[in-house]
């Protein structure tokens, strides 16, 4: 099955660069019909090659049927793969901090909060009574509702919580920004919820930046939570290939 942006990849591939961005910006004016998964593509793409297009490239600015923001609240809640690799995620980090009555969970992709309630609910069950979180989220809105979210689940479970909302990615945090969280109390547990394939993986890059920052926070406990594609493969075809099958099973209605 041929897909709009099948054509751009097969440019960029042959290193014809300016004719597979003349060709996005076609898709671009095509897009509020697109499918979901053409659109990521489309925005993917333009963030990386287009600096004309990139001010395109939010999915939140277009009038699709169902808003973007919509689509991923439901893809947390209703595809299963999400919502029981969250609930996995829960059950080991609440393991490593049985019989403790505080801790510190730093959390890297935050969101709105929706798996860290959870999670209180289980360590506070627990016994649980003092909690430190640090939630690294690049989206202020997801930040302030996350914030509130644990605030309200904390004070109706009697768990003492002391937020801090850190506004950027996990690879946007300075040295010193990680040092700083050697400070918080121990034990220290760290969830990357469908966060570390967002980081670069070329060798020395972000990604090996970032886990050589979460190993030196001593933590008794790190989970991520990952899809099983392989998005780095070196080959464009093949990565494309591979992206569009993930997102294609994921996206698309059934």
């Amino acid at each position: 099955m041929q897909h709009p942006l099948d054509e751009v990849i097969e440019r960029l591939a042959a290193k014809d660069v300016a004719s597979a961005v003349g060709h996005l910006g076609r898709v671009f004016d095509r897009l509020p019909e697109a499918t979901s998964t053409e659109a990521v593509f489309a925005a993917a793409l333009a963030q990386r090659f287009s600096g004309q297009l990139r001010g395109r490239a939010n999915l939140y600015v277009h009038d699709f049927d169902v808003p973007q923001i919509r689509l991923f609240d439901l893809l947390a809640t209703r595809v299963p793969q999400v919502a029981r690799a969250a609930q996995a995620a829960n059950l080991f980090l609440a393991r490593a901090l049985e019989g403790r009555t505080e801790a510190t969970l730093i959390s890297l992709g935050l969101g709105t909060g929706r798996q860290e309630v959870a999670l209180l609910e289980q360590l506070a069950a627990q016994g649980l009574r003092r909690l430190w979180v640090v939630g690294v989220e690049p989206q202020r809105d997801c930040l302030a509702q996350a914030e509130a979210r644990l605030g309200v689940r904390a004070a109706e479970l009697g768990v003492e919580l002391h937020f801090s909302g850190v506004h950027d990615t996990a690879e946007g945090l300075s040295a010193a920004r990680w040092a700083a969280l050697e400070a918080c109390p121990h034990p220290r547990v760290v969830n990357a919820a469908f966060a570390l394939h967002h980081i670069g993986d070329r060798a020395g890059g972000p990604r090996e930046d970032v886990l050589a920052f979460v190993r030196g926070l001593d933590p008794v406990a790190v989970v991520l939570c990952e899809p099983d594609v392989n998005h780095f493969e070196p080959q464009l075809r093949q990565r494309y290939r591979n992206c569009r099958r993930h997102f294609d099973a994921t996206l698309s209605p059934p």
